[in-house]
């Protein structure tokens, strides 16, 4: 099965920032893609991480998909959730299946963040991107369109929010940091298909992922209590 998960894209939730009176920050990552298994399949997969800031304690909240592939069929069974959460200052990281009573399994750190983190996830993008034209302003959001060097790829849309600049997130801290805002949403229009089943597949041509501060906390003290647990783990008091 195709998947373009964790490519790239994102849009932040208005607002101001800050810590809410738990000192826990929750952004969600939405993603929705095109996926397919055979041309005649396609679909727009919608997923979703939850992202937990406490203190210098950093938890991802995802989902593990377990599934049955058969010849004729491919069936989802469950979907679990799983917690990944560290101290940001180290090399590894910890994983557990529940927020309460953790049992945890160690995971290197610099692997799952290549792998799912979606930090820095524009950086790659940067050097195939023809400067743009503004195609739209408002008080605090910057809209601007692109178009590319990169085969797979029509062009990109990309808006800067200047009052997400606090988040803890960053899709591309250069990007952010030449606007003076935040890179709060991108669009990524794939290229014409020319195959035989080019006007089927080219009504999927756009990948979206937003960026939403999620307010209130309602799992805040939760995640407060597996932070804990997670400086014990690595032996810090």
């Amino acid at each position: 099965m195709f998947t373009a998960c964790g490519l790239w894209f994102c849009q932040c939730s208005p607002g101001g920032i800050g810590k809410t009176n738990t000192g826990v920050i929750k952004l969600n990552l939405l993603y929705k893609l095109p996926s397919y298994e055979k041309i005649e399949k396609i679909e727009l997969v919608t997923d979703s991480i939850n992202i937990y800031y406490f203190q210098n304690c950093k938890v991802y909240e995802l989902n593990k998909q377990y599934e049955t592939i058969t010849d004729t069929a491919w069936m989802v069974d469950s979907i679990v959730p799983y917690y990944v959460g560290y101290d940001t200052i180290a090399k590894t990281a910890f994983t557990s299946t529940t927020l309460v009573d953790p049992v945890f399994t160690t995971i290197n750190l610099d692997s799952f963040i290549k792998t799912r983190a979606e930090e820095n996830a524009m950086t790659r993008l940067i050097p195939v991107l023809i400067p743009g034209k503004t195609i739209g302003v408002s008080k605090d959001l910057e809209v601007k369109y692109y178009t590319v060097t990169h085969p797979g790829l029509d062009s990109v849309i990309l808006s800067f929010d200047k009052s997400m600049v606090p988040l803890p997130f960053s899709y591309s801290p250069y990007l952010d940091s030449l606007h003076h805002s935040k890179l709060s949403k991108m669009e990524l229009k794939l290229a014409m298909d020319t195959s035989v089943n080019a006007q089927y597949l080219n009504k999927f041509r756009w990948m979206t992922m937003q960026l939403r501060w999620v307010r209130p906390v309602d799992n805040a003290e939760k995640i407060r209590a597996f932070c804990e647990k997670v400086k014990d783990a690595y032996g810090r008091k």
